[in-house]
């Protein structure tokens, strides 16, 4: 998603999931950096598993965001119960 300079906020939703669906997505600043307060565990907001351990993995806003291209990760775990997982996701900016 193109970021204009000057943006206040980056919000990020995902919705659409199959109960169950044990999914997330991770956000890529523009240098490639990831986006993520965390430090990038590999059980780190999932939706449907440990609640998330610590964050919420249908909404994410990150304040002042960097300018320019950011990108987004969708992926399931390959321990997730289902074949099937549609999801959403939907970024919105404020200037």
């Amino acid at each position: 998603m193109a970021v204009p300079a000057g943006t206040k906020t980056l919000t990020v939703d995902l919705s659409g999931l199959t109960a169950g669906s044990q999914t997330r997505w991770w956000a890529f600043t523009p240098e490639g950096v990831d986006g993520e307060s965390s430090g990038a565990g590999s059980i780190y907001c999932y939706a449907n598993y440990l609640d998330g351990n610590g964050c919420n993995p249908a909404a994410r806003t990150y304040a002042n965001p960097q300018a320019g291209v950011w990108e987004f990760v969708v992926e399931s775990r390959r321990t997730s119960p289902l074949l099937s997982n549609p999801f959403h996701l939907k970024a919105s900016i404020t200037s």
